[in-house]
């Protein structure tokens, strides 16, 4: 009997070893996956180490001999290995939307005095990513400005960063919020700069809003025209530049011209394409208010206000010309209703801001 306990205790911990072999090798397996660099755009997720990033590229070497470069405006996310995780936590919250929730985590990120450059970078990006998208959200102006001013902070600091056109972008559209065309004009030539066809093309039509903003029609139109035989695949780009071009029709007395292009092009946005079509009714109200026809724009904007109140710039615009035509029409209660959302929600006064 003594034997076989003898015999049963050697087998056992003999397996016990084994176990303990074969998970040190599990854990050593997965520590360099669980301490590298990790990018993810597209959909796609690489890890590995990163041996460059810059404004033109990202380099992620992913060992034995593998290399892969990704084009910095297709980055979605980024994880350096030096970062602690409490950065990693804010940007996943970022990514998701979460943006309040994402400031409230940096404010508890508590970096040592050597801590690499890059990390710095990236708590600096992600603070003005959040105050960006929460400053669109709430389209109030105040919002809006400081917001800018972080975006336009980062990139005098950081010129050859990988995000440079992620923030420049966010920069020109803030600036053109704000009525600041001239200022938006300088990013948006920062981004047809870009080596790559796509981002050249969103800063055309930027370009070209604002050209309709600053009412420099002839200017606009050209712009939206040449978007519409440029954009090839870019659908959403083409119906984009095709409100923007009816705009322009609207608004240089072309109303009926607007009124037909605008139809068109609403039978093919794709339903679930909320600011598109958030911007495609709008216009549509411009061009039936320029034609004189303001029971047909109500019920336009009406559209804007009940299916698309969640995209805030276009909420805006249709709240303000609602308490303008409410009024036109008779009917103040309606229009007082209007003005009071722009206040109460957005910090803004009918016909101010």
């Amino acid at each position: 009997m003594g034997n076989r306990t003898q015999i049963w205790q050697i087998k056992c911990g003999w397996e016990l070893c084994v176990l303990v072999c074969v998970a040190a090798v599990c854990w050593r397996a997965s520590w360099p996956q669980a301490k590298a660099d990790t990018v993810r755009y597209g959909g796609v997720t690489v890890s590995g180490k990163i041996i460059q990033s810059d404004a033109e590229r990202v380099v992620i070497d992913r060992g034995q001999n593998r290399q892969e470069t990704i084009h910095p405006f297709r980055i979605e996310l980024v994880f350096f290995d030096e970062e602690p995780s409490t950065l990693r936590t804010a940007k996943l919250a970022a990514v998701a939307g979460r943006f309040e929730e994402a400031l409230a985590g940096l404010e508890r990120i508590q970096l040592p005095d050597n801590v690499d450059a890059k990390v710095k970078q990236e708590m600096d990006y992600l603070q003005a990513l959040c105050r960006w998208r929460l400053a669109e959200a709430s389209a109030n102006p105040q919002v809006m400005k400081e917001a800018a001013d972080l975006l336009e902070q980062f990139i005098k600091q950081n010129p050859q960063h990988y995000r440079l056109w992620q923030a420049a972008e966010g920069l020109a559209q803030l600036l053109l919020s704000l009525g600041r065309q001239d200022e938006a004009q300088q990013y948006f030539a920062l981004l047809q700069k870009a080596p790559w066809p796509e981002v050249q093309l969103r800063a055309q039509l930027a370009s070209a809003r604002a050209a309709l903003a600053a009412k420099n029609f002839t200017e606009a139109e050209k712009l939206f025209d040449a978007l519409v035989a440029q954009s090839g695949n870019e659908e959403r780009l083409r119906q984009m530049a095709i409100v923007g071009k009816a705009r322009v029709l609207a608004e240089t007395g072309r109303s009926d011209e607007a009124i037909r292009l605008i139809q068109e092009t609403l039978q093919a946005i794709r339903p679930e394409d909320i600011p598109l079509r958030g911007q495609a009714y709008n216009a549509l109200g411009l061009a039936y208010r320029r034609a004189g026809k303001n029971k047909e724009a109500i019920l336009a904007y009406l559209h804007v206000d009940l299916l698309y109140s969640n995209v805030p710039a276009e909420h805006v615009e249709c709240l303000e010309n609602l308490v303008e035509l409410f009024a036109q029409v008779g009917q103040r209660e309606r229009a007082e209703a209007a003005a009071a959302v722009l206040r109460e929600r957005y910090g803004r006064t009918p016909g101010g801001s």
